[in-house]
């Protein structure tokens, strides 16, 4: 009679990844786990086969570079060590810019709304440290090659702008494309001319002209001291 003697191999059960890849904003926070008990897990992050001389893993682990993969292996006390597995790729961005314009708000139109008189001061700001934020007025897509924002800027041209921009990090992928609100510049018409000057002193009474630098403009006053609109004397 012939006898064959097998032998069993037992392995560690293979790690588990939460989250398994995907797309993420500075960093993210990855979590394993192997379902064998008293097991240890040890890891790479640079794409080298893991072993008990890599990163034991005590807790969760920060992937702050976009494109890595983490590879881990499980290890036991009487137990094979579990294959080595490898996570999805972590796809790392930069954070979405933001905007804030200040200046004179046209008369009558809410803060919130971008109709400013003449000029407005527009500040860009991001949450991920370090980052170089690149910016376009015209309407085009923002990108490493496009103005570099160095601190507030002034928007003079009358009539709408959009400011539209991106962040840029080393190891991250660029950010999204944020776009601002539209800022409408308002001109405003210099103000009229009295002449002769109100200052001066007058006996019993005066004539005088009220004139204005621009062409076409209509002028309108009030002689009791409210302030004049459309409806007053023309």
């Amino acid at each position: 009679v012939a006898t064959s003697h097998s032998s069993f191999v037992i392995k560690s059960s293979a790690p588990s990844f939460a989250p398994d890849g995907g797309e993420f904003t500075n960093e993210v926070t990855v979590l394993m786990d192997s379902t064998t008990v008293g097991t240890k897990i040890y890891y790479t992050l640079d794409g080298s086969s893991p072993t008990e001389a890599s990163s034991l893993y005590t807790g969760g682990i920060t992937v702050s570079k976009t494109g890595v993969q983490v590879r881990a292996i499980a290890i036991a006390a009487d137990k094979a060590p579990s294959v080595v597995v490898t996570s999805n790729a972590f796809q790392i961005k930069s954070a979405k810019p933001t905007f804030f314009a200040n200046g004179t708000h046209w008369a009558g139109a809410p803060e919130s709304e971008g109709d400013f008189v003449e000029m407005a001061e527009i500040h860009i700001a991001c949450d991920t440290p370090g980052a170089d934020l690149y910016y376009t007025l015209d309407g085009s897509s923002p990108t490493a090659s496009s103005l570099l924002y160095e601190g507030p800027f002034l928007v003079k041209k009358y009539g709408d702008t959009t400011v539209k921009a991106v962040s840029v990090a080393t190891d991250m992928s660029t950010s999204p494309t944020a776009m601002s609100s539209t800022y409408d510049i308002i001109q405003q018409v210099p103000a009229p001319q009295f002449d002769p000057a109100a200052s001066e002193p007058f006996v019993t009474s005066v004539t005088f002209t009220i004139s204005s630098q621009v062409s076409l403009v209509s002028i309108y006053f009030t002689t009791d001291g409210s302030e004049p609109n459309q409806h007053a004397a023309q």
